[in-house]
């Protein structure tokens, strides 16, 4: 299948302070067949600190935008968007289309936009649009779009559980350690290991929790999982955060991601 090419419209550290994706809707080959399909983008928005859920505090949507549906509100747009004069009007008659695309989704509001879990959910109301940053990272993993914002998945995440000054460190496991009657339960595992912090700056000190006196270790293990095709080991920190804790998928649990390191 044709990857899209998509073009970072919004921050350069993408996933920390987002903007929007602009990709073509259709491929290549489709285009040639049809030429009308090259006026129709993938527009993915987000806005990383529109939410109050600390655990879910990111805006994502994905708008379907044919550019040819909009001509008629180009000029109220772009004034919108900040062309005012008649020069940059002018100026703006050289925008490429992806562009326009985006001026369209930020300032004349677009169509319904699908939300994460569209597959789902028919008809989406606001609060579906709010995810984590692990469900943002999956979903650009799943769009196509990793690189073009820079993401590598991490070796090691480090999570940080304040009601508790509990530390856990998170690794996707490598190799078969798991006995036959382990498949059972899944056919992947995640490495955690949890230590309680006895100071106060764990934003300083979290790197060296195996060798700092502040740090006692506690229990650690693994959590095993069924793989999805294409799905990313960090989708699954709330769970392994859950079994290190020992905690029901009802219980209310607050957590913050200090780091994640790639090598």
């Amino acid at each position: 299948m044709e990857q899209r090419k998509w073009i970072n419209y919004g921050d350069v550290n993408f996933l920390e302070h987002g903007g929007c994706l602009v990709a073509p809707s259709y491929s290549e080959d489709e285009i040639k067949e049809n030429p009308a399909l090259s006026d129709v983008f993938n527009v993915f928005k987000v806005i990383t600190d529109a939410g109050d859920d600390e655990n879910a505090p990111i805006f994502a949507a994905l708008y379907t935008i044919d550019i040819s549906d909009y001509e008629d509100k180009k000029e109220m747009i772009l004034e919108a968007a900040g062309f005012e004069s008649k020069e940059k009007l002018e100026k703006s008659s050289k925008m490429p289309a992806s562009e326009w695309a985006k001026e369209i989704v930020e300032y004349g509001g677009g169509n319904v936009p699908s939300c994460y879990h569209s597959e789902k959910i028919q008809y989406p109301v606001m609060e579906d649009y709010f995810i984590s940053k692990w469900d943002l990272i999956q979903w650009v993993w799943d769009l196509g779009a990793a690189e073009c914002v820079g993401y590598k998945d991490p070796l090691h995440v480090y999570c940080w559980i304040e009601d508790i000054d509990t530390l856990i460190v998170l690794m996707p496991g490598e190799g078969c350690q798991m006995e036959p009657e382990d498949y059972l339960l899944g056919d992947c595992y995640i490495d955690y290991s949890l230590s309680e912090y006895l100071a106060d700056s764990i934003d300083r000190d979290y790197e060296n929790y195996e060798e700092d006196e502040d740090f006692i270790e506690g229990d650690g293990g693994i959590m095993l999982y069924f793989e999805e095709e294409g799905e990313l080991w960090t989708k699954h920190i709330e769970e392994v955060i859950r079994c290190a804790l020992d905690m029901e998928d009802d219980e209310p649990l607050s957590y913050r991601i200090i780091a994640e390191t790639i090598d």
